[in-house]
């Protein structure tokens, strides 16, 4: 907790960053809540114990998780569907669920709760699908000791077999004008980090015992599950429609544009996990962008400080990922409670541990 004088300047900063000065506070008399009708842009996102909420969202890529102090990062969003950047485009994950009456990717699902915990993310899908009662729950975590995420899959009050489905690729290395930076360029941030199929030319996949490892331009990247599980490349034109995309699984034979699709079962109340992990390779890491470049250009006299990394880990074993993503959990949780913030405005409240994540 902070002390008394430490709220004061706070709220005092919060008043000055939103252009209402000390005299121009509004009396608690004038103040009327933000709701529809009563504002340009309603608000979309609601505080719930220290996270922000959202049901049956529609952005995509417009939330991201950054694990260690590097530029590597993951976009989440609204919808289970995540973009990894190196930097450089990394390619996309996308999860969705298989059962006798059909399959259908998880962003597509009838029913989807995302909670941005800071430095987390959570859904909890419900869908026909998946039975009456039943619910999905995904978290998502970007790694704090290496570059990569880990996904924790949980089902509960599923009456039939379910299996659940992923697939990946498309890293192609594109920087954009800013990085991907949300509203610099040409089209919306959740259209400009979609997979696009000719991304995933000079792809290479390599599949092993339950893993496999992706080379390509910007770096190499190994995917593996636990428990088991199975891994085969597909075509990436068939990316929109996972039935199709399973049935375009052919053995032996990688098709000119590969993405990988795993599959496993999942068993109610039996956590599985999925993970992506970028390998160490001689590659140089890219430099920073001529726009970033030119607005942080160093005083003659200044001293040039080293560029924060970490260094990236072997590559796990499959048996690892669920101490990996209990640590990289209770390393969010601890950052995110280093400054916490009590007053009668939830948002402000739930505000204080996403600044903790952004300024880490």
């Amino acid at each position: 907790m902070i002390s008394l004088l430490s709220r004061a300047v706070i709220a005092g900063s919060l008043l000055l960053a939103l252009g209402v000065g000390a005299a121009e506070a509004p009396a608690a008399s004038s103040v009327t809540p933000n709701l529809v009708g009563q504002m340009e842009r309603p608000l979309r996102y609601r505080p719930e114990n220290g996270a922000f909420v959202i049901e049956n969202g529609v952005e995509f890529f417009n939330r991201p998780l950054y694990g260690g102090n590097t530029g590597f990062r993951v976009d989440a969003g609204d919808r289970p569907e995540f973009s990894l950047y190196l930097p450089g485009r990394g390619g996309n994950l996308r999860f969705g669920v298989k059962a006798a009456v059909g399959a259908k990717w998880l962003h597509t699902a009838a029913a989807v709760t995302a909670r941005y915990v800071p430095g987390v993310m959570r859904y909890s899908v419900r869908d026909p699908l998946l039975g009456d009662g039943a619910v999905l729950e995904l978290e998502v975590l970007a790694l704090n000791t290496t570059e990569g995420v880990v996904v924790r899959a949980e089902i509960s009050g599923a009456t039939a077999p379910v299996e659940l489905i992923w697939a990946y690729g498309g890293a192609n290395g594109q920087r954009g004008k800013r990085d991907g930076d949300i509203g610099t360029e040409a089209v919306p941030i959740g259209e400009y980090f979609q997979l696009n199929p000719e991304q995933c030319r000079g792809n290479r996949f390599e599949i092993g015992a339950g893993e496999f490892t992706l080379s390509s331009k910007p770096g190499h990247v190994r995917g593996l599950a636990w428990p088991a599980a199975t891994f085969a490349v597909a075509d990436a034109r068939q990316w929109a429609d996972l039935a199709a995309l399973s049935a375009a699984v052919v053995a032996g034979v990688e098709p000119e544009l590969p993405v990988v699709v795993g599959r496993m079962a999942l068993v109610n109340a039996s956590p599985v996990y999925v993970a992506l992990q970028r390998l160490a390779d001689d590659a140089k890491p890219p430099g920073d962008l001529d726009t970033y470049a030119a607005v942080t250009a160093e005083q003659p006299t200044a001293k040039k400080a080293p560029p924060p990394s970490i260094p990236l880990l072997p590559a796990f074993v499959a048996a690892d990922l669920p101490r990996v993503a209990a640590g990289a959990a209770a390393h969010f949780e601890s950052l995110r409670g280093h400054v916490t913030i009590e007053t009668p405005d939830a948002f402000i409240n739930a505000a204080a541990g996403a600044l903790n994540v952004a300024a880490d």
